[in-house]
């Protein structure tokens, strides 16, 4: 029986908190809602619960029950409402629940009545619902009948093991409907703060005068309201068709300062990056994971941010997208279709805010710009309505007519400023208008008289248009006072003899117009420029005589006197305006045309001043080729280092393995072979450090004559084309890079020879140029010496000189197109300067000028070097970042009888030199490369060796073979330079020449 009792106990203080939750629920939410109702899944699960449930007042006044509750006692709650709780008692219960009320949670037994008059015994549980805020207390019992005594000791288990089956079907019941009710909140907390993100940007939008300034708060609002980490706004921009990123928003102690530098930094193109893909797309884009996402350009930086997921939508404006709103999260979020929608809809909001500002920006600057225009426009700007009636009348109109505006509106317009003698015609053309349609005088400038207020009368110049509104008819008149120009017509003639002297005597050409674009003057130089005669240009409209068009779309360009006349102001021709001559001859011109003007500053003509500028522009373009070899040889340059390691390799173990072959034998004439084919690679990673640096040309006082003619006949010898030399004699010296100098000849004799397929004769001059003879050349003053080499091929198209010097371009099937850039590169490090000229079908002229040196005296011959054994002792420490490289130059040191120690840079160089002294086995010299990725390289460490060992043995070895260190290296604490690749011969000299002979 006790444990009966107390089974039954503990059910009733396991759900009575629950069901009492649920009570709560349900008054909160009618207060909340003014008395209404509690929601049908609140009411629902209520109304699951077996056990009986009553609520009362703190009076005791009963309030409502469950369905439990009326099977249990057969009342309903209709019938219980304003009844006291003590109605439900049995007749002989004595207690008093509101004299003695039970403590919370506690559980007594009552005996109740039922409706039908039988009396039961009720485990009851009581607990009060405390409101403070609302200062009501409400109360709620829950009953269940009070099981009858037991009959034996057997029926006590059973009904236990029912009771704990109840218990433990009550408990999945009740965390069933816990987590239903997780659920619900947190969808509700989702909905809410979605709402709540609307209703922000909505207040956020009406209180914003622009986008930029709602644009952060928009930010905040829906990070912190959806809890993403960091918002970022990407503006279009629509002249460029690029996106930029304008605003950012993030917590201060996010830590993601770095990605948000980065992204300020970036811009986005359509369909690039996630930015991108939206704007192309117009549709919002969630991203889980990423830093896996195909696309995503920024993904280290997210990495790094801690990132994983990304959401972006479009902010629509008019007919596109005018932006992207981006964010970002460190947590796993998957995509939310109804968050998806609701950001489309925040994108769709924001677009339309940004057209209503635009259109109220356009609404207000159109007000502007009108009362703009009629209060400072100098003409007259009358506005009269269907009757005839002035509606407006400007400042202009007041100071030429002598009315105020005040005086004006809704004057009849002819009674007050048509002179008598004009009305009657006035009136009949406004009256047949009216009825027909019909305005000849509409759209048309005319002259007429005016009538001022003291009723002078003076000549004016009238536009009348009508403006195209509904309605009424309205027009606009623009009328202007000529009085000055009529009388300036008088003057005009003289006026127009004095500038003819003027004008006749300058350097430029000179065309004078009228005020309708017909020539009245053209000087001698323009006569020569344009093709034309004084006598046959005067009286002809001006694009007869001076035909402008653009020099490579051949459109015809805008006339300039239309546009002075139109401006009042001094105006410009385009670049690359060309004036095609009478006879087809085109000259490149610059072009300005001013207004002529009388005393009183009125416009009566125009006057056309301009030059040839087809040197001028030639010149530009050398100099624009020149910048454009500078910054496409940075690349070259890397790549012609790294070619160039590779050689080293590849050769010198070829040179190891011919020496252990038969010399007579096929394996060695095959190595031989790839000997030569890697000495050919390396002349074309030369060509290109030549292009990337100008080679730092390590000049020397030389003779062109033998340097020509050797270069020349290399190429032609064993083909159909011959050279044809025409040296001056006594053919100043220069100071050249013989080898780079070579190499332009070279590349230039083969050149004309590929023009020439058929065969030929390739014409090369050199002669002696004095300063006064290079004018008009980018080059120094003083004495240069001119080679020319001449083909009579194909020619050059006119639209490929431009681009003739630019690297790769090329007109052959076969060949790099290197060979003249790196030409041209060279002869620009030398101070000298290239040209082409070329017609098709005539071939093609190619000139260099080289600086001379009349009384420089010439280098003697060369002595014939001593021929030595390469081998020879001592140890050797190498550095390079190259395996490769350190296990080939191991070996050929080994084999010209060395000892090699290697190093993969210059701090394990150091290390080890340091150690071969403290072990008194000394280095006798260090192979160390130039430039180490990441690392020491050989310039720094040389630093470092010099001081351990003041007297050290260095080499300096590079894959840049015309590094400056090449001609300067003892400058930079070197005792030899040895450029990639090179041959177990060279090792060996460069060895000999840096080991004592004793050693």
């Amino acid at each position: 029986m006790i444990s009966m009792i107390f089974l039954s106990g503990v059910i009733l203080l396991l759900f009575a908190p629950f069901l009492i939750f649920l009570y709560r629920k349900n008054q909160a939410a009618q207060w909340r809602s003014g008395g209404k109702p509690l929601k049908q899944s609140d009411k629902t699960l209520l109304d699951q619960i077996n056990d009986a449930v009553v609520a009362v007042d703190s009076e005791w006044v009963i309030l409502d029950c469950n369905p439990a509750f009326t099977s249990l006692l057969g009342y309903t709650p209709d019938e219980l409402n304003g009844k006291h709780f003590r109605f439900l008692y049995a007749e002989g219960e004595a207690g008093a629940p509101e004299a003695d009320f039970p403590k919370r949670g506690t559980l007594e037994v009552i005996r109740y009545r039922k409706k039908s008059g039988e009396a039961f015994s009720g485990e009851t549980s009581f607990s009060l619902i405390q409101e403070s805020d609302r200062r009501l207390n409400r109360i709620v019992a829950l009953i269940r009948n009070h099981p009858p005594r037991p009959e034996s000791e057997s029926d006590v288990r059973r009904l236990n093991k029912t009771l704990e089956r109840r218990v433990i079907d009550r408990m999945a019941q009740l965390h069933a409907m816990n987590l239903d009710l997780q659920v619900e909140i947190n969808q509700r907390k989702r909905v809410e703060s979605h709402l709540a993100a609307e209703h922000a940007i909505t207040r956020i939008l009406a209180e914003s005068g622009t986008l930029v300034e709602a644009a952060p708060r928009i930010l905040q609002v829906l990070c912190e309201s959806l809890a993403w980490d960091l918002g970022l706004f990407w503006k279009t921009n629509d002249q460029v068709c690029v996106l930029t990123c304008i605003e950012t928003w993030r917590p201060a102690a996010a830590g993601l300062s770095k990605f948000e530098a980065i992204s300020r930094e970036k811009i986005f193109w359509p369909d690039e990056g996630l930015p991108g893909r939206v704007w192309s797309e117009g549709e919002p884009i969630w991203l889980t994971g990423v830093t896996e996402a195909a696309g995503f350009v920024r993904m280290v930086q997210a990495a790094e941010a801690g990132f994983y997921s990304a959401l972006a939508f479009p902010i629509r404006s008019g007919e596109g997208v005018a932006g992207v709103m981006e964010f970002f999260s460190r947590e796993v979020r998957r995509s939310d279709h109804e968050l998806l929608e609701i950001l489309s809809n925040i994108g769709s909001q924001i677009g339309q805010f940004i057209d209503r500002k635009e259109s109220e920006k356009a609404l207000r600057e159109s007000e502007t710009r009108k009362r703009a225009i009629m209060e400072s426009a100098l003409d007259c700007m009358i506005t009269v309505d269907h009757e005839g009636r002035i509606i407006e009348f400007n400042p202009a109109a007041e100071r030429t007519f002598g009315y105020s505006r005040g005086e004006l509106l809704g004057q009849n317009l002819a009674e007050r400023i048509i002179p008598p003698h004009l009305r009657k015609r006035h009136r009949d053309a406004f009256a047949k208008y009216l009825e027909t349609g019909a305005g000849p005088v509409l759209n048309q400038r005319i002259e007429t008289t005016g009538m001022r207020a003291d009723g002078s009368e003076f000549p004016v110049e009238l536009t009348i248009m009508r403006i195209p509104l509904e309605g009424p008819a309205v027009f606009q008149g623009f009328l202007r006072d000529i009085t000055e120009r009529k009388q300036a017509e008088e003057a005009l003639a003289a006026e127009k003899e004095r500038l003819a002297v003027t004008l006749g005597s300058i350097g430029d050409g000179v065309i004078a117009t009228d005020v309708t674009g017909r020539v009245i003057f053209i000087n001698r130089t323009a006569e020569e420029l344009s093709g034309w005669f004084r006598a046959e240009a005067i009286g002809r409209p001006l694009p007869e005589v001076f035909r402008i068009v653009h020099e490579k779309s051949r459109a015809h360009c805008e006339n300039p006197v239309e546009k002075v006349l139109a401006t009042g102001n001094v105006v410009a021709l385009a670049n690359h305006t060309v004036l095609i001559a009478k006879d087809g001859k085109e000259h490149a011109i610059a072009d300005s045309g001013a207004p002529i003007r009388n005393r009183e500053g009125e416009v009566i003509g125009v006057v056309l001043v301009f030059r040839d500028v087809t040197e001028k522009q030639r010149m530009e373009e050398e100099l624009l080729r020149a910048s454009t070899l500078e910054s496409v040889g940075l690349l070259a340059g890397g790549v012609a280092h790294d070619f160039n390691n590779i050689l080293t390799a590849i050769l010198g173990n070829v040179s190891l393995a011919m020496l252990s072959l038969d010399e007579r034998s096929e394996p060695y004439e095959r190595l031989a072979q790839a000997e030569k084919a890697s000495m050919r690679a390396r002349d074309l990673a030369q060509q290109l450090l030549t292009f990337a640096k100008g080679g730092v040309p390590v000049k020397k006082t030389a003779s062109l004559v033998d340097l020509l003619r050797d270069a020349s006949d290399f190429v032609t010898r064993g083909s159909n084309v011959r050279c044809a030399f025409s040296i001056q004699e006594g053919l100043w010296p220069v100071e050249i890079d013989e080898g780079q100098i070579g190499q332009v000849i070279h590349n230039l004799v083969l050149n004309a020879q590929q023009a020439m397929p058929e065969g030929g004769t390739i014409e090369i001059r050199a002669v002696n140029k004095t300063a006064g003879e290079v004018k008009g050349l980018p080059l120094h003053e003083g004495n240069y010496v001119h080679i020319a080499v001449r083909d009579f091929g194909i020619g050059i198209p006119k639209d490929h000189l431009a681009k003739i010097f630019d690297p790769y371009f090329t007109t052959k099937r076969k060949g790099s197109g290197l060979g003249l850039s790196i030409s041209y590169s060279i002869v620009k490090k030398h101070d000298g300067h290239m040209t082409v000229d070329s017609e098709p079908g005539k071939g093609a002229t190619f000139s260099l000028y080289l600086p001379a040196f009349p009384k420089a005296a010439l280098p003697k011959g060369k002595e014939t070097a001593e021929v030595e054994s390469l081998t020879g002792r001592g140890r050797i420490l190498v550095m390079d970042d190259e395996e490769s490289i350190r296990d080939v130059l191991d070996k050929l040191l080994r084999r010209l009888g060395y000892e090699a120690l290697l190093a993969e840079d210059g701090a394990e160089a150091i290390s080890l030199y340091r150690q071969a002294i403290e072990s008194e086995t000394p280095i006798d010299a260090v192979i160390m490369d130039l430039t180490v990725p990441g690392g020491m390289g050989g310039k720094e460490a040389i630093l470092a060796l010099r001081e351990i060992d003041p007297e050290i043995k260095a080499i300096v070895s590079s894959g840049y073979s015309n590094d400056p260190m090449a001609a300067a290296f003892m400058e930079y604490g070197f005792s030899e330079f040895i450029a990639k690749p090179f041959k177990l011969e060279n090792l060996g000299k460069v060895l000999k020449r840096v080991i004592p002979r004793d050693r």
